[in-house]
């Protein structure tokens, strides 16, 4: 679709969703190679899960994407809805795998009392993360290639508005992440 409307277009105009899609992607690919391999040592199992966790708010990000949205002629309006709104649900569908993949290695692990904070502790991540994102403008990689301005950046955002979009977005992650977790677990028996 993304394709169709540039062609159709004749600009690049939602392009960005190519890129954030690709975004998304990265957690999935993390957590399927940590969940294929089994032998793995916790060094690597520990790096592993902390990319996973810093790319993972890339995924329900393309929530806020519906910023972009208003009416761009030639292309009608409901056709860059169904862009944007099939662009979330792509997103969606690939961190919410990559979360249960991540939940299954805990599971493995015979871990499974902390499953709930987990997931706690990952939807609040990924709440800020998208705060980050979207507000602060910071990438996933900035977390690595300037901690210290990432780390003011924090200091200086803990306020009531932060708190709000954080545990409101959190909260929506969760109760989406919990119907397509019963989905999954209801189809995958």
């Amino acid at each position: 679709m993304v394709i169709a409307r540039i062609m159709y277009a004749g600009n690049l105009y939602y392009g960005f969703l190519l890129w954030n899609l690709f975004l998304a992607g990265l957690p999935l690919l993390i957590s399927h190679k940590l969940y294929k391999n089994r032998e793995i040592n916790r060094v690597v199992l520990y790096g592993g899960l902390f990319l996973w966790l810093l790319f993972l708010p890339n995924a329900p990000y393309i929530i806020t994407d519906l910023v972009h949205l208003y009416h761009r002629p030639p292309v009608p309006y409901w056709y860059d809805m169904l862009l944007v709104l099939l662009s979330v649900c792509n997103g969606l569908a690939l961190g919410f795998i990559s979360i249960h993949q991540v939940e299954m290695i805990i599971f493995r692990r015979n871990a499974e009392r902390l499953i709930f904070p987990f997931r706690a502790i990952v939807m609040l991540s990924m709440g800020y993360g998208v705060y980050m994102g979207r507000y602060l403008r910071f990438n996933s990689w900035d977390a690595i290639i300037n901690p210290i301005e990432v780390l003011k950046a924090i200091k200086n955002s803990m306020d009531l508005g932060t708190a709000g979009f954080v545990l409101t977005f959190s909260f929506v992650t969760f109760i989406l992440y919990s119907f397509f977790r019963t989905i999954l677990l209801r189809h995958s028996r």
